[in-house]
């Protein structure tokens, strides 16, 4: 009797560590659906590649590895699209259906390598491929490679448009015509449907079988595991999810926190009867949900050790004043994809520690060591940027200052002095620097004596504050005028961006706006005071030069000559040099809610080019 007890006791106690091993929860965590800036995604736990949506190639790549530049543990689920261009059909956009696959022969390969491509793209080319953590089969299926027919309540029988061209090989598969309306035949459909899921599965998990797979229904459809739904009612599929989880297959599902109703009858149950894995999406538009933002939330982050994360898809809100708005946005207007993914990532604590790298203090020097003799000085200039926006922080602006800021001139030039009766000590303390805002400061340097040791890398300047890892910037040649966003992608109207001017100009100098995506109505800068408005369109491509003044040219796209448009310009520009500029942007187009390059700002010193083509030919001093 002991001895079975001891057993029994060991059996259980295996079992719980199996449980426990089995504890996926929150293995994912916080999720992007994609879209926004490479900082705006990569400080999420992951994020989806949705392929179908993006191109399969090495520019997607390269933007993935930049995005684990930012961010060395982001991770990646590949939303796998093999069926483009592979169709027959224009109802279906020419993808291939669930029908192609059966009854068109060459349809299968074409699929599997396109599969096969779609991953090992990725996992060859990623700095880091174990970044891959999961895949779907394409997202809210029976869509996009079926006609849906069991959308609507089925109550007579009718040919689906998607298995309309292959009705002989139907009939002959099943033996007499096919009548969506009879219950044989509907559950064939699903038997169908399930083969052509397993098989992919089972292909996807052939290639990778380090990652997770999960079945993508959409919302809308259930399937015959739903005890109060029936076949041939709205929106019920005819099979039951067991037949997609079976070993091998995949590891679990999609689920939606419309409601408590959907979540539970949908998803809850589902995973409680098969113990199996499971995400979901929380969507930021109201007409996405049925309750409230952080109710939604809530039961995406439930307890249960299947649940391996969620991710945010952020949409643009048709109606701002909707009950269940994010109260923050309610009825606000010009709300662009990357405030509405930081308040989330502030409101729910993800990747702080990310956006506090991306958002460290910046360094900007300027010196020229050139033609000293002793006696001569050399000035250091530093200014020093905190470049928090509030946007990152909840708009608390109090979180976006940096504490006990320290500024040290940490190395000079061997043969340079800092005479104490001309400077600042070289340890600046400043007790707040504010969230986009500088701080300038000079140190005159006076050559000794010469030295065959000095070199201008030995000049070193450091910044550090409270809870943000020290920044540290060397001299890179005998000279170097301050710059900083003297080229710059505009992304909405309505932008603002620090620029230091740089340069030691008089008129040597213009601006380069170019529209990149699409055509700007009045495209207006406001440098500090001054505005400068372009009372015209610029079209794709086409670039506008201000100069000094009142002068304009328009380089149209496709063309060599420029036209002066001069007279469409109101307001002068008057741009110093070497000096802290506040620079907005903004036209008379209507608010773009997604992330797109709109125009390119290019600051273009003349006087520096000239320089720099000099010191190419062996003319400078590097």
């Amino acid at each position: 009797m002991l001895k079975r007890t001891c057993l029994l006791l060991l059996l259980l106690s295996m079992l719980g560590m199996q449980a426990q091993q089995a504890d996926h929860y929150w293995q994912w965590g916080w999720g992007s659906y994609g879209a926004g800036s490479v900082e705006d995604v990569a400080r999420f736990d992951w994020s989806f590649v949705n392929f179908g949506n993006i191109a399969d190639n090495e520019q997607t790549v390269a933007h993935l590895n930049a995005i684990l530049r930012v961010n060395p543990n982001h991770r990646f689920v590949i939303r796998i699209w093999p069926t483009l261009g592979i169709g027959k059909l224009r109802n279906n956009r020419y993808q291939a259906t669930l029908w192609d696959y059966f009854y068109r022969p060459e349809v299968k390969e074409r699929i599997r390598g396109k599969i096969r491509h779609q991953y090992e793209l990725l996992h060859k080319g990623l700095s880091n491929p174990e970044a891959i953590v999961g895949m779907t089969y394409l997202e809210e299926v029976p869509q996009h490679f079926t006609s849906s027919p069991f959308k609507s309540k089925i109550t007579q029988a009718f040919m689906p448009w998607d298995m309309a061209p292959f009705e002989a090989e139907i009939r002959a598969e099943l033996g007499h015509p096919f009548d969506i309306s009879k219950e044989e035949d509907a559950l064939w459909w699903g038997k169908k449907y399930c083969q052509y899921f397993n098989e992919m599965h089972q292909y996807m998990r052939s290639i990778a079988p380090n990652c997770k797979i999960l079945y993508w229904q959409a919302t809308y459809y259930n399937t015959l595991d739903r005890a109060d739904k029936k076949l041939f009612d709205n929106g019920v599929l005819p099979f039951y999810i067991e037949d997609l989880l079976k070993e091998g297959n995949c590891d679990g599902i999609f689920g939606y926190p419309n409601n408590d109703q959907v979540w539970q009858k949908q998803t809850m149950d589902i995973v409680q009867k098969h113990n199996c894995l499971f995400f979901s999406q929380i969507s930021t538009p109201a007409g996405m949900r049925l309750t409230g933002f952080s109710d939604t939330v809530d039961r995406a982050m439930v307890k249960h050790p299947g649940n391996l994360g969620t991710f945010v898809y952020v949409g643009d809100d048709e109606n701002i004043h909707a009950w269940n708005m994010i109260p923050e946005f309610k009825g606000k207007t010009n709300v662009h994809i990357d405030d509405l993914q930081r308040w989330i990532g502030h409101r729910y604590q993800v990747g702080m520690p990310v956006v506090k790298q991306i958002l460290k203090p910046q360094l900007y020097l300027g010196y020229d060591f050139r033609d000293k003799a002793p006696g001569d000085y050399a000035t250091v200039s530093a200014t020093l940027y905190n470049p928090r926006n509030k946007s990152w922080f909840g708009g608390n602006a109090d979180e976006t200052a940096l504490k006990n800021v320290e500024l040290e001139l940490s190395g000079i030039p061997d043969g340079y002095i800092l005479p104490p009766e001309a400077n600042s000590p070289r340890v600046l303390r400043i007790e707040t620097l504010g969230g986009e805002e500088v701080i300038e400061a000079t140190w005159w340097l006076q050559k000794d004596k010469e030295r065959d040791s000095f070199s201008p890398k030995q000049l070193q300047v450091a910044a550090q504050a409270d809870g943000v890892e020290k920044t540290v910037q060397n001299a890179e040649g005998m000279q170097q005028s301050r710059s900083m966003n003297t080229e710059y992608t505009i992304t909405r109207t309505g932008e603002r961006w620090l620029m230091i001017s740089g340069g030691s100009r008089g008129s040597n100098f213009h601006l380069e706006l170019q529209a990149l995506r699409r055509p700007v109505s009045y495209p207006r800068l406001t440098i500090n005071n001054q505005e400068i408005v372009y009372r015209g369109s610029l079209g794709r491509g086409d670039k506008l030069l201000l100069y000094p003044g009142v002068k304009a040219t328009l380089l149209t796209s496709g063309e060599n000559r420029e036209s002066d448009v001069s007279n469409r310009l109101d307001g002068l520009l008057n741009l110093p040099a070497n000096a802290v500029l506040n620079v907005t942007y903004d036209d008379r187009d209507a608010p773009n809610f997604w992330l797109a390059p709109l125009l390119g700002f290019k600051l273009v010193d003349s006087s520096e080019t000239q320089q720099a083509d000099v010191q190419r030919k062996g003319g400078g001093d590097f």
